[in-house]
């Protein structure tokens, strides 16, 4: 023990104590865009997650360590845990008096932890742990000449190979040998978010990243972030700041007076095939399962969303993912038909200061039961006064106000009601959100509304309204496994699932619907019912009944096409 005390004295503890005093430096700052198009606006740093989402607060790393092949971690509960990397497997510890670990080292297989009070331990490859020295009164002098160390302060590793790595808890920075940065931050890399306190090089100079909810690992090649229990990951592939910000449109053609140039006004993503699917259906998600999503909907060629999220804070953590995998998103907050939602404006101004379409979908199904909970009685009289003053104020921001009906009498009062308190210049940003369930309907099913092309009546009660038909996004619909209303028609088995998908997706192919009419102009993008749901059949993927194999394979294997327009004959 003498020995390796004196490398601690002589080699060790100065880490330790420059580690314990590591002081601010400042925070890279990109350049502003010297072609942003528009106002500037400014680019919120998104808040923790928390409770909202996950119902567990993580506490803080406060020191990392590689040694001998293993990741170790310690926390602000003093807890200090060994992680494999490998295996995942891991053990923990617990300093007598369960002090806060401030820094680790490593020599040999021991480990030297020096901790909050001042003490330092030696944790020998045996597992036992002893005091090594108390040097508080060193740290307080250090501490009364340099200051306490900052809250959130920059950590450094520096590769053999000179390569730089920083960490922070809004950014990382990667300097090249030659001194070239490239700065990633958490406002365009939500996946960062609480995994940037710290970074520490592995045996194979390769960065981890540690924070409060788990770790960030680039072996080289791939980026991977881990959620705190580890098994919960995504790949990804961090982005820079946007060298130029082009905001969306916010003045419309009359669409009485020129419809085709309105039409065309409407945002829509590049190499568009109008292939989409609703996201989750619960709002409790975090960034590494939205990362985890969106890859799987890259894989199947999906180019437009319908999610559904619970607040501001959480479209802050959720867009720009959608965004760098270049999917055009729906956008609905988890509201009640009874229900005030205070950030209709945060939210359209947060996706215009990206450069993103706000489309805006207010409201779900205001005509159902199970949208009314808590007793509330169905009365379109309260919807109508919440929906009214929601709409204006999604118009006023900039947005493109959504309406979603599957009554279709509720949508022509509502329509009437917003003509009776002078709304009509609303209807220049209007789209529509239909839910298109085939039931177990074929495709070409026209007999009524229920099925994928029951859109058309909704397009009628517009036209009849308001004088033309406004663009239309399909939120939800397609078809469930077993489903069976219909005796004329067979069950929904896997076969039909993904044959029938497939002639939907199809129509944006071909220009024509399933009954041999042209796809209108108007319809932009269907987005059936549902990516992924352990408790839901008709889930995509994760469902207990298992995935939707057939469907998902047959997706992947279409052609890639951009959907064509008349204007484009």
């Amino acid at each position: 023990m003498k020995t390796r005390l004196f490398l601690l004295m002589g080699g060790l503890l100065p880490l330790l104590l420059a580690a314990c005093q590591f002081g601010p430096s400042a925070n890279p700052s990109p350049e502003t865009p010297e072609k942003a198009k528009g106002p500037a606006i400014s680019r919120p740093t998104p808040e923790p997650f928390g409770e909202r989402y996950d119902e567990k607060t993580y506490p803080k790393a406060t020191a990392v360590l590689w040694a001998d092949g293993f990741l170790w971690t310690a926390n602000e509960s003093g807890l200090l845990t060994r992680w494999d990397v490998n295996t995942w497997q891991y053990q923990q510890y617990r300093l007598p008096g369960g002090p806060v670990i401030r820094a680790l080292a490593g020599e040999g297989q021991a480990i030297y932890a020096g901790t909050e009070g001042g003490d330092i331990w030696c944790l020998a490859d045996d597992g036992s742990q002893t005091q090594i020295v108390n040097t508080n009164e060193v740290w307080k002098n250090l501490f009364l000449t340099e200051g306490p160390p900052a809250e959130g302060a920059p950590s450094r590793a520096i590769a053999g190979d000179n390569n730089v790595w920083v960490a922070a808890e809004s950014y990382i920075v990667w300097i090249s040998p030659d001194g070239t940065e490239q700065v990633y931050e958490v406002v365009d890399n939500p996946v960062l978010l609480d995994r940037i306190r710290f970074v520490v090089l592995d045996d194979k100079s390769h960065p981890w990243f540690v924070g409060r909810r788990g770790k960030i690992h680039f072996d080289g090649q791939t980026w991977i972030a881990y959620d705190a229990d580890i098994r919960h990951f995504a790949r990804f592939t961090p982005v820079q700041p946007p060298a130029e910000i082009i905001l969306p449109p916010r003045d419309f053609p009359a669409p009485t007076k020129n419809y085709v140039s309105w039409l065309k006004t409407w945002p829509r993503p590049e190499v568009d095939n109008g292939r989409g699917i609703h996201f989750l259906q619960t709002h409790r998600f975090d960034a590494i399962e939205a990362q985890k999503q969106v890859n799987r909907m890259q894989r199947l060629g999906m180019r437009w969303a319908l999610v559904h999220y619970v607040d501001h804070n959480q479209l802050v953590h959720t867009a720009p993912i959608f965004q760098e995998a270049g999917i055009t998103v729906v956008w609905r907050p988890f509201v009640r038909p009874y229900e005030t939602y205070q950030s209709w404006a945060e939210d359209v101004e947060f996706l215009r200061s990206r450069g993103l379409p706000p489309y805006i979908q207010l409201y779900n199904e205001p005509s159902l039961a199970q949208e009314w909970v808590g007793g509330q009685p169905i009365e379109r009289e309260v919807y109508l006064r919440h929906l009214l003053p929601a709409a204006q104020q999604v118009y006023n921001a900039g947005g493109y106000v959504g309406l979603q009906f599957i009554d279709p009498d509720w949508l022509r009062l509502s329509l009437q009601t917003m003509k009776a308190q002078g709304m009509s210049n609303i209807f220049d940003r209007l789209f529509f959100v239909p839910h298109l369930y085939g039931l177990n309907h074929p495709p070409a099913y026209d007999e009524d509304i229920n099925g994928v092309l029951g859109f058309r009546e909704f397009a009628r009660i517009f036209k009849e309204e308001i004088g033309f038909i406004p663009v239309m996004i399909a939120g939800e619909g397609g078809w469930r496994p077993g489903e069976a209303q219909d005796n004329r028609y067979p069950v929904i088995s896997e076969e039909l699932h993904r044959d029938y998908h497939l002639v939907v997706f199809d129509w944006f192919r071909t220009g024509k619907l399933a009954n041999r009419e042209a796809l209108p102009d108007y319809f932009l993008a269907f987005c059936p019912w549902l990516i992924s749901d352990p408790a839901d059949p008709a889930a995509w993927f994760d469902s207990a009944s298992g995935d939707r194999v057939l469907t998902i394979e047959a997706i992947e294997a279409m052609l890639t096409f951009e959907r064509k327009f008349s204007w484009d004959e």
